[in-house]
């Protein structure tokens, strides 16, 4: 005979029978006191539809398959061009890829959207066309390798302007995240490498042109603050590259290389040497240190690269703002979660509200402006809110989320409805 069980066994049985149950999406508000018919009018269909995001998911693959070919022509391109810049050809072949180059990355750059970039207070010629919004694939390398070859070809240039450094105002289309990467940073990696061929054949001068300019390159990026990322990593690249150049004058005047020795052989092949005058040591030295910082002025466009530090530092002071304004926005959905697992419904309509205003009002604005930023602590804001409207609107169905937004008197008073019921039985 079999024992009999006992009643709150039984209980348990018979509540495990009616599991699960429908959601309530597909309730009345009200399932115990609406009848049938009145709960089929209030009931709207609902069909989760993911189409229109597959479509998206879907375009912005194309577009990274795009993009990823496009960067592999420009890195064909560029290294046409720096075979033909490194070897003796011609003149016209070498102008001709040098062409085609920019041709091929100007339709790129100006095929996404520009923005202006800097500060309102700033005058329009301190202010630089350029695209802040992330580029799709590898396509912000190639353009950080296109930069740094273009700011070495103009350190070569032979008509007066050479051993200069490449001034933003150049490339209005790049960002400056892009540009000291590669006219200032990467730069210094090749004037490094440039500066060991030329001693090869003891040109002392050509290895001090480098030195100074990477010496100037650096006092420049001291100045900058720059936070842990990719250019922070990149900096200090440009240390060793500085090292490398004063070893190189190091060991060509162990070996008698100096400049003295390459400027008298140039003023005897010239002619017989002219009689200079006497002057006092202090007056001489005083001389040559306002003729280094002129010279490092115009070896530096000192202007333009002070204010795209302001640009950054502007962009830095942003992005703390941001992060400190996710915290509160985060902090609501998660309690409007909680709220709702607690059946504190207008709680969690307010802490909804709270937080979808701090996202349009406060958030939305700096990303828009610096599109970089989406990505992070903001992302995270986005997902939290996401989740707790889907489980107000699981619970509640369309109806209640959208009557959820605005809160009757009664919630506004902070009294409960006697009418709600406990809700959350009705959960699967």
């Amino acid at each position: 005979m079999a024992a009999r069980r006992p009643s709150h066994v039984l209980q348990a049985m018979t509540a495990a029978s009616s599991i699960p149950c429908k959601p309530l999406r597909y309730l009345s508000k009200n399932p115990f006191t609406s009848s049938t018919a009145e709960s089929e009018k209030k009931i709207t269909p609902f069909r989760l539809d993911l189409a229109e995001l597959g479509r998206k998911v879907q375009a912005s693959e194309e577009r990274r398959h795009t993009a990823f070919d496009l960067s592999r022509n420009i890195q064909i391109a560029l290294k046409k061009s720096q075979v033909s810049m490194e070897t003796e050809g011609g003149e016209e072949e070498e102008e001709k890829l040098e062409k085609e180059l920019d041709c091929l990355v100007e339709t790129y750059l100006k095929s996404s959207p520009a923005k202006d970039e800097g500060n309102g207070e700033e005058d329009a010629k301190d202010k630089k066309g350029s695209n802040r919004k992330p580029r799709e694939a590898n396509l912000s390398f190639r353009t950080e390798e296109f930069v740094r070859h273009k700011a070495f070809r103009h350190f070569l240039l032979q008509d007066g302007n050479g051993g200069k450094l490449l001034p933003p105002s150049a490339l209005p289309l790049v960002t400056d995240e892009e540009y000291l990467a590669g006219a200032c940073i990467g730069l210094s990696q090749d004037l490094a490498q440039y500066a060991v061929g030329r001693a090869t054949v003891r040109d002392v001068k050509s290895v001090r042109v480098a030195r100074d300019l990477v010496q100037d390159i650096m006092d420049q990026l001291l100045l900058f603050d720059f936070r842990n990322g990719p250019l922070r990593r990149k900096y200090d690249g440009t240390k060793y590259a500085l090292k490398t150049l004063e070893t190189i004058l190091y060991e060509l005047s162990v070996t008698g290389a100096t400049l003295d020795d390459e400027e008298e052989k140039e003023t005897k092949e010239d002619g017989p040497d002219t009689k200079r005058a006497k002057v006092e040591s202090d007056a001489a030295d005083a001389a040559m240190e306002v003729d280094k910082m002129e010279i490092s002025d115009e070896r530096i466009p000192t202007s333009e690269l002070s204010s795209l530090r302001e640009r950054m530092e502007r962009r830095d002071e942003m992005r703390e703002a941001l992060i400190k304004r996710c915290r509160d926005g985060q902090k609501a959905a998660k309690q409007a979660i909680f709220a709702l697992h607690r059946n504190d419904d207008t709680r969690a309509s307010k802490l909804l509200k709270q937080c979808h205003q701090c996202i349009t009002n406060d958030l939305l604005p700096m990303v828009e402006e610096e599109p970089g930023l989406r990505y992070g602590c903001f992302a995270n804001v986005l997902e939290e809110y996401v989740e707790g409207k889907m489980f107000y609107a699981w619970l509640h169905g369309l109806e209640g989320e959208e009557e959820g937004n605005g809160m009757n008197e009664d919630e506004k008073k902070g009294e409960d409805n006697p009418k709600k019921g406990n809700r959350l039985r009705h959960r699967p």
